[in-house]
Formats: structure tokens, C-alpha cells, sequence
């Protein structure tokens, strides 16, 4: 994506997303939670898929190993299956979502694109499967983004599946 801000007119508040990552709003406090009962493995039906996607993460730069810090906020990640058979890697933040701001947005639908079209354009597809790890957060956010695999500390690096307030941050960045 940095690649874009090059060739198109890209506005601040984007060029500041990919340069420092997303800050999160918060309501009031900023939460804490403790690392007790966070282990991902724990009732884990599919241990070997869970690990494959953690290992996948890891390789795409999505994820990193982190040591257990007392300001972090635990979650637990667990799978959904994807049509295709392919899990997703969620991250139930569920208590988190409570102490961060909602946003309000209008979600682009297909009809939206249709309006936007002209004589002789033409259409391309793109896949968005996992886009919304292209979009960084800040490192000062990493600590509220934490899983425990067994012994072994994670935090994503990148916008992750679950956040409530991910479908406005990557609806406003595709309006670009």
C-alpha cells in the first residue's frame, strides 16, 4: 500500500496511518486485563490449524512474539471456517470492544459503484480476503492486540478481525 501514496493524491490522515499505524480511540479509561484463562489452546478443537494460522501470520509480518507485560490486554484467538475450507484467525476482543469508540460510517455496497460508472468503463475485481491486515496500528497499540499460544505471547502489528471500529477504519481508507 505505500507504494500508492507515490502515484495518487493520498490524504494526510492516510499517509499518517501507514507511516505510525492507527491509533485507537477509547472511551474513558484505557483497559487492563490479565493474562489468566487467555490461553488460545485451551477447548481448542483444531490445535494443528490454529498453530498453522499463527505460524501463517507470523510469516506475513502480521503477528509478533512479545514477552508477557503487565499493561497488556490478553485476548484468546479462535478459527472460523472460511467457504473454502480455510479457517480465519479471529481475535475475540470482545471486552475490549467495550472501552473503545464506535464509529459511525455508510459502507459502500455494490449498487454505490454502479452509480459511479460511465459509458466504456470497465470493472475489475480485487480480492479483500484479508485486507484489513494491510492496514497498520500504532506500536503503542500492539499491547491491546495480545494472544497467549501456550507458553508463547503474540500481538498483532496490523488491523485484526473482531476490533469493532476495523469496518470504518478500512471503509475510509478505500474511499481514497
Amino acid at each position: 500500500m505505500r507504494h500508492w501514496i507515490c502515484k495518487f493524491k493520498v490524504p494526510l490522515w492516510h499517509k499518517r496511518i501507514l507511516k505510525f499505524g492507527y491509533v485507537f480511540k477509547f472511551l474513558n479509561k484505557r483497559p487492563k486485563s490479565k493474562c489468566e484463562n487467555c490461553d488460545s489452546l485451551k477447548g481448542c478443537a483444531n490445535v494443528p490449524a490454529i498453530l498453522d494460522s499463527v505460524n501463517e501470520l507470523v510469516t506475513l509480518g502480521v503477528i509478533r512474539e512479545t514477552d508477557c507485560h503487565p499493561t497488556e490486554f490478553c485476548n484468546r484467538l479462535f478459527l472460523v471456517p472460511k467457504p473454502n475450507g480455510e479457517f480465519r484467525p479471529i481475535l475475540n476482543v470482545k471486552r475490549f470492544n467495550k472501552y473503545v469508540k464506535k464509529e459511525k460510517f455508510k459502507m459502500e455496497t455494490v449498487a454505490d459503484a454502479i452509480l459511479l460508472m460511465e459509458q466504456n468503463d470497465s470493472l475489475i475485481t480485487i480480492d479483500l480476503t484479508d485486507a484489513y491486515l494491510a492496514i497498520p496500528i500504532a506500536k503503542s497499540m500492539f499491547r491491546f492486540c495480545v494472544f497467549k499460544i501456550g507458553c508463547q505471547h503474540y500481538q498483532f502489528t496490523r488491523l485484526c478481525f473482531g476490533l469493532s471500529f476495523a469496518p470504518y477504519v478500512f471503509t475510509k481508507f478505500l474511499k481514497v
